[in-house]
């Protein structure tokens, strides 16, 4: 925590939208922090001063240094998928003890897959953000389902027809 944070600068908007941001229930657990206080009897203007303290901004953890841990475009095969591909191949490897740069679609898909495993936070933002995005919707999934095409109409077609010419030969 900073040692020059001052609970009281900071607006109640902000405060909100920067414990919302942080994640990890803050904001649901201030404001139960403050409503139990406020049963207590303290005033809601003491309340919300006390329960503030409790919420300082979170340090930001250094992302873990790439120095000493680079390696050579030579180690990767040849760059392959789009964005989509690369993202499910990280979350697809992020607990994969197997996983090298070589089976990585791009130096970029390993290099997120050594952050996220090195960083919770940023695991968390990445199932949040950019995999939570690449998730096809319900609409989408239905309308996927209404294009497809098995081949079981045709089948049934070809078959339909083969029973009738069996038909007509024997009888």
């Amino acid at each position: 925590m900073s040692s020059d944070w001052d609970p009281r600068r900071e607006g109640s908007t902000e405060f909100k939208r920067r414990l919302e941001r942080e994640g990890g229930g803050r904001w649901d657990s201030f404001v139960a922090l403050k409503s139990r206080l406020r049963v207590g009897g303290m005033s809601f203007r003491d309340a919300d001063d006390r329960a503030r303290r409790d919420y300082p901004p979170l340090e930001v953890p250094e992302l873990p240094s790439t120095t000493g841990s680079l390696i050579s475009l030579d180690e990767f095969g040849l760059i392959s998928g789009n964005a989509r591909d690369q993202i499910e191949w990280v979350f697809n490897n992020v607990d994969v003890l197997e996983a090298q740069p070589e089976t990585a679609p791009s130096p970029g898909a390993w290099s997120l897959l050594l952050r996220l495993r090195a960083n919770a936070k940023l695991l968390e933002e990445f199932y949040k953000g950019p995999y939570l995005k690449i998730i096809p919707s319900r609409s989408e999934l239905d309308r996927q389902a209404r294009f497809s095409d098995d081949g079981r109409a045709v089948l049934d077609t070809i078959e339909k027809v083969r029973r009738i010419s069996e038909e007509a030969r024997i009888g």
